[in-house]
């Protein structure tokens, strides 16, 4: 499984985020917002939020998953 997931944002244009670096996926201001294990935050505009964050989510699992 790839360790990337990769999104279109549509002011920043194609994003990469690192999965193994992830720590902590959330929602604010109907934005997901991800932290990554350095503290840094990542915020993503997305048109539909539940889905986008299921998809990474599910790209997480299936990651480490894939590493068992």
């Amino acid at each position: 499984m790839k360790s990337i997931y990769s999104y279109t944002d549509p002011h920043l244009g194609a994003c990469h985020i690192v999965i193994p670096k992830i720590r902590q996926v959330g929602s604010a201001l109907g934005n997901l917002l991800i932290t990554f294990d350095n503290g840094e935050k990542v915020d993503v505009y997305t048109n539909d939020l539940k889905a986008t964050t299921q998809e990474l989510l599910e790209a997480i699992e299936r990651f480490y998953e894939s590493r068992a």
